[in-house]
């Protein structure tokens, strides 16, 4: 107070105290910890030390360093949590809460953004290899509820992602027999699609194309003509040619056409008997609880799949492979098929006197450039 020093045994009392205990910075610490055990490596009193050969000694510092790091990660970690809700409840409003202030999706985005990756890897790993009903079910009940959240966190490329695998899983396209898990995945991709279809976006293409497959499976499996028969051109009769010697089955060997048409038979009866039609309309008439945007959508890849039945590539989309291979009649090794055509007719039907006149007339704009 009368701007003298300070007594001199106060300030020796915080020099012995500094110099007893000094003042340190947690980086220091871990860098002078990590320099001696630098030093300690080549210590052969360390080394050789009695009931520490062969460095159980060095064993122990490291599982004692990883806790020690693991706890402050720990600690860490907790005082952001801690924190953050603060930092953004006083930005937004003096008196909200945390949950009045941040939506439910801005939550959830940034963890599931950082695990949807290994999240796919594991289902599509036990779905793939398990035949486990229990198992299967609940990697189901997992793909759904992925598609649910990327959907409604706006996260665009998990949702292709998911609903694109799980389309693959259902075997439709291909030469392969369809068991018990891949009609469970057909029935799950469908329920996908009618309970979260406002949010699928251009991810119905994978949806739509899987239906397409499924009523080309069912028209074979009952025994009606298929629609190729009646819009391909009647090819030209061959010239007779001498007969030839009958040829003996023991010597015929089975060709891939041959692999395929079996399993197509056997999927066919497979899903005609799982699948109910019931489900596969449902699909279309909820379209009518669909926003104009989503519609919009919807149709969108509608058109595309059926512009891909007409000219004979349909399983282009699900395999992932285009075969681009034409017959005689410019078509696709798949022949033409007006199904997606007469779904889309029913889609028109159906929204036509539920939608205000001009959100009809924006989507019959894009119905008649189709259609002419």
């Amino acid at each position: 107070a009368d701007n003298s020093d300070l007594p001199a045994e106060f300030l020796t009392g915080i020099f012995e105290r500094i110099k007893v205990n000094p003042f340190s910075l947690k980086e220091d610490d871990a860098a002078r910890e990590r320099e001696a055990q630098k030093q300690q490596v080549f210590d052969p009193t360390v080394f050789f030390e009695g009931g520490t050969l062969f460095g159980a000694t060095a064993e122990q510092r490291k599982r004692e360093t990883f806790k020690k790091e693991k706890d402050e990660l720990m600690n860490a970690t907790e005082t952001l949590m801690r924190r953050r809700p603060e930092k953004i409840v006083r930005a937004h409003t003096g008196n909200s809460t945390y949950l009045d202030s941040v939506a439910p999706s801005d939550v959830v985005r940034p963890m599931f953004d950082v695990t949807w990756g290994p999240l796919l890897g594991i289902l599509s790993q036990i779905l793939e290899c398990s035949d486990d009903d229990r198992n299967v079910g609940v990697c189901l009940i997992g793909f759904v509820y992925a598609v649910r959240i990327a959907s409604h966190s706006r996260m665009s490329l998990a949702r292709d992602t998911f609903v694109s695998s799980l389309a693959k899983f259902t075997f439709l396209g291909s030469i392969k027999e369809m068991k018990k898990k891949n009609i469970d995945s057909v029935r799950t991709l469908l329920t996908i699609g009618i309970a979260d279809g406002e949010y699928l976006g251009e991810s119905w293409e994978p949806v739509l194309q899987c239906i397409s497959q499924l009523s080309r499976l069912r028209l074979s499996a009952s025994g009606l003509e298929a629609d190729e028969s009646f819009l391909n051109s009647p090819k030209p009769k061959k010239a007779s040619t001498p007969s030839k010697a009958p040829d003996f089955d023991i010597f015929r060997t089975t060709t891939r056409a041959d692999t395929a048409r079996e399993a197509e038979e056997s999927n066919g009866k497979a899903v005609l008997e799982a699948v109910q039609e019931s489900l596969i309309d449902k699909v279309f008439a909820s379209t009518v609880k669909l926003s104009a945007t989503s519609l919009a959508r919807f149709i969108e890849q509608l058109i595309a799949v059926s512009r891909s039945e007409i000219a004979g590539n349909s399983k282009s989309g699900i395999t992932g492979i285009d075969s681009g291979r034409t017959t005689a009649s410019s078509h696709g090794p798949d022949g033409p098929s007006i199904y997606s055509l007469q779904r889309l007719v029913e889609v028109a039907d159906y929204n036509m006197n539920v939608r205000p006149r001009l959100v009809w007339a924006q989507v019959w704009e894009v119905l008649a450039d189709f259609f002419c």
